[in-house]
């Protein structure tokens, strides 16, 4: 027999369920992280009382990353969820240099239930033995049966997170046979299965990028599941045959490995759609969702009609997601392909901007060229269809990284969240180019980390939750953080090319060198012989000849037409050695260019040594930074 202590806190229109986590206004469910979730439970737990920010970092978040800007940050979160006003706080006081006050009156509701099997027993109060008359008798009647009701109701309620799903991801699709695999199909249908599901607000999907790893033929569906922190997961297999496609899917709750529902389809390839919508559809049903009008025609909504521009998306986004220059060349013919097929296609001209985004980190593009048509998509696809997440998200991050319109920015990336709050990319981007160019430090961790909560096991989001420690000069953070994403896989380069900027800046330059001959496979600036130049540049004349080498080698690059290099990191090198002249032409040269590193003047330390001269705050204002 098991003792439930059942509580619900109701305040103002509100009431909190711990044990469901559900924050009801007026029995609608309002999202909440689970962060800000655990910091509204905390301080409802302890109403009336003064909480101070230490205490209330230490008690909910000992093992996170949670700094004082980050409370302040879901405090503001659940000030506006709450609608609540910061000069007049009718839930959450602040106390100026202390902490926190929950100011409403809180209702607690409290019934002490004992279950054994389907049984559900009383614990009566003890009283005084006396003669009843028939009107108490029938008094202590009606209130034993309002009592029972109250408790059957609540037994009821506490059985209920058994089949109450909150929580899915759906795994990549495998071949139903040994050597009849088909990538680009298995990954389409993983994504559109993702994006359908991520268009029900009731429930937190997880993005592909965060499921992509999970391909082995004998993946252990619950064992994924339990390790990518989830309630349930949809497991399927695909296989075409000439005309015709094969499709079998599980629908599992992890906690037990209960079967919520299978189906098995054997149809034409042209009726592909339709099967995609009754797998959704039957899928949020199993997960006991209740959808309104408009989360059902999410649901079951088509991009296209054409399955020809549909297999071609799909194999876009199978290049896209393996990145490098040369695969996102393809990704954009297959983009540009299914577009020919239906120039009504939204999701291939998002495609399309997302590849032109990233092609000048590759070296592949000038940005004045890659944002261009990255803009050019991007605008398309929200003509066609405005409520595209990514779209907004692709526009977002062309207005930062190139317009330079941070207003535009800022509103792009708040609506593709507000479309998808499962987008780890959208809350990703956000905190990155723009939160970080803005320098709110606080709310790009605290955005950082939802993205990592969607994303758990992403070696670039763990990899820049360190930036804002470099950004910062928190240098030893940034290197523990850098380390963290390395125990993910010792071979990202990515991250050790992080720790290469820390070891330099701080002039751990026997650091810098063994994590560049731990780089598995190393750019051209990290092969043997650049490697060699620079350690006989350092002994030769210190740190200011292994700058002045960093900056030859890149000058290099630049005439042999090796490999774009971006100005600023030029202008960097520079600066370092003191040359100014040098490095604010490198800067004119990287505002001419729309370099994205501009973006981060105002907070990366390699121009520190710039900011005292006026042509410094000249150039903020011209990219609408500052001063």
């Amino acid at each position: 027999m098991n003792n439930l202590d059942d509580h619900l806190y109701e305040f103002g229109p509100f009431r909190l369920d711990p044990t469901q986590r559900l924050l009801l206004r007026a029995e609608e469910p309002i999202r909440l992280s689970p962060m800000v979730f655990d910091l509204l439970l905390f301080l409802v737990q302890n109403n009336g009382q003064l909480l101070e920010k230490n205490e209330v970092i230490k008690h909910l978040w000992p093992d996170s990353f949670v700094e004082q800007g980050n409370l302040t940050n879901n405090i503001s979160i659940l000030r506006r969820e709450l609608g609540d006003n910061g000069k007049h706080p009718k839930y959450i006081e602040t106390v100026p240099k202390h902490g926190y006050r929950f100011v409403a009156d809180v209702r607690i509701l409290q019934v002490e239930v004992a279950v054994a099997e389907d049984e559900v027993h009383v614990q009566e109060t003890p009283h005084h033995k006396h003669h009843p008359t028939r009107k108490s008798q029938a008094l202590s009647f009606t209130l034993i049966l309002v009592l029972l009701l109250v408790v059957a109701f609540f037994f009821w309620r506490g059985r209920k997170p058994a089949s109450a799903v909150t929580s899915i991801a759906v795994l990549p699709f495998k071949p139903l046979e040994v050597g009849s695999a088909d990538p680009s199909l298995e990954l389409g249908m993983t994504d559109s299965m993702i994006m359908k599901l991520s268009n029900v607000g009731r429930i937190r999907v997880l993005p592909l990028s965060a499921v992509r790893r999970y391909t082995a033929p004998d993946q252990d569906a619950i064992k994924t599941g339990r390790e990518l922190g989830v309630e349930s997961v949809l497991d399927g297999s695909i296989q075409r045959s000439q005309d015709r496609i094969r499709v079998r899917v599980n629908l599992l709750r992890v906690s037990d490995g209960q079967s919520l529902w299978t189906g098995q389809f054997d149809e034409k390839f042209t009726d592909i759609f339709t099967v995609q919508n009754v797998i959704s559809e039957r899928a949020a049903a199993a997960l006991k969702l209740k959808l309104g009008s408009n989360e059902t025609r999410q649901l079951t909504k088509q991009y296209t009609e054409n399955t020809e521009a549909y297999q071609a998306y799909t194999r876009g986004r199978y290049f896209w997601e393996k990145r490098g220059a040369e695969n996102l060349k393809k990704a954009i013919e297959e983009f540009k392909k299914a577009i020919a097929l239906d120039d009504k296609y939204a999701l291939a001209f998002a495609g399309l901007a997302d590849c032109y985004n990233v092609l000048p980190s590759y070296g592949a593009l000038s940005p004045t060229e890659a944002y261009t048509n990255a803009k050019a998509a991007a605008t398309k696809a929200l003509e066609i269809d405005d409520t595209i997440a990514e779209a907004h998200t692709a526009l977002a991050r062309i207005k930062a990284n190139y317009d330079w319109d941070w207003p535009g920015a800022e509103a792009e990336f708040k609506r593709a969240i507000e479309l998808n709050s499962n987008s780890s990319s959208a809350h990703y981007f956000y905190a990155l180019n723009y939160l970080v160019p803005m320098g709110k430090f606080a709310e790009a961790a605290a955005e950082l980390s939802r993205a990592r909560e969607l994303e758990p096991f992403s070696l670039i989001v763990n990899t820049n939750l360190g930036v804002i420690f470099y950004y910062q000069g928190q240098y030893d953070k940034a290197i523990e953080q850098y380390r963290k994403a390395l125990e993910l896989d010792p071979r990202f380069v990515s991250a050790r090319l992080r720790l290469i900027d820390v070891y330099t800046e701080t002039g751990r330059f026997d650091d810098a060198f063994a994590e560049h001959e731990l780089i598995v496979e190393p750019r051209d600036t990290e092969n043997p012989k650049y490697l060699k130049q620079l350690k006989e540049a350092l002994q030769q004349s210190g740190s200011q000849g292994y700058w002045r080498k960093r900056l030859d080698q890149a000058k290099e690059k630049i005439s042999e037409k090796a490999e774009y290099v971006p100005p600023t990191s030029i202008a960097g090198f520079a600066a370092r050695l003191g040359d100014n002249e040098q490095a604010f032409d490198w800067l004119e040269k990287a505002f001419e260019e729309r370099d994205e590193g501009l973006t981060r003047l105002k907070v990366d330390p390699r121009y520190k040594n710039l900011r005292a001269d006026t042509r410094y705050a000249d150039l903020l204002r011209r990219i609408h930074l500052g001063p």
